[in-house]
């Protein structure tokens, strides 16, 4: 089996730290991108963690891959959706280096996710430039919280806490307002920029009665995605 510390480049990293009393610190995002070429020059194929998933994989929660430290948290749930790994879990309250990541999340100070994974040869494919992309992981031992992860996308996007992210849906009055929005919820500002757009043409046209369905349907489909990250 081969093993390998990974620090996946995700385009559209999401790290939320969520401040949760009554079950400590929450924390969630995606650990892998499918499909993205990461620093160490491989890809992870969507499906890849099905196996250990349903086998009900605990991998540890780690500060920097400090494997000889106190699990700073637990990863409590995985699952992949189309786009990649998406996990949650809790920071532990009583562990002091848990609060220092939590309010380093916060801050924005540190913002990357890290997974040690491992493999088998028939776990592998590649492609006619060589490129290797993993099918099947069977091993996630641990997936870290990281100050520098190996690809410099791989970065935080989003430390609402609940509280502040109804204060930022209150406040929402403008169209500048609301790509504020979008930007605290993790998309790039072309992203905003582009989900802008359709939005205000699917408005206009709705207010002419010429509602155009494939730019309603895009929009609806975008507003879904971001309604499933929130949640």
């Amino acid at each position: 089996m081969k093993s390998k510390l990974v620090s996946l480049g995700l385009q559209e990293a999401q790290l939320e730290a969520l401040s949760d009393n009554d079950n400590g610190w929450r924390v969630r995002g995606f650990a892998t991108r499918f499909g993205n070429l990461n620093s160490y020059g491989f890809k992870i194929q969507k499906g890849a963690y099905s196996k250990l998933i349903e086998s009900g994989v605990k991998p540890k929660m780690f500060f920097n891959h400090d494997a000889f430290s106190v699990p700073i948290g637990q990863w409590e749930k995985l699952e992949e959706t189309a786009s990649g790994l998406r996990v949650e879990g809790v920071l532990t309250q009583g562990v002091a280096l848990a609060a220092d990541v939590y309010a380093a999340l916060k801050a924005g100070t540190v913002d990357g996710l890290s997974v040690s994974i491992g493999w088998s040869d028939a776990g592998m494919t590649f492609d006619e430039q060589g490129v290797m992309t993993l099918t099947e992981i069977s091993l996630l031992d641990e997936i870290s919280i990281v100050t520098w992860p190996s690809d410099s996308r791989a970065r935080v996007t989003q430390t609402l806490s609940v509280d502040e992210l109804d204060d930022a849906i209150e406040a929402i009055g403008t169209v500048r307002d609301l790509e504020a929005f979008f930007k605290k919820t993790g998309l790039s500002k072309r992203q905003s920029g582009w989900l802008l757009a359709k939005a205000k043409a699917a408005f206009a046209a709705d207010s002419a009665r010429e509602v155009p369905t494939e730019d309603v349907r895009r929009l609806a489909a975008i507003m879904d995605r971001i309604k499933a990250d929130l949640n």
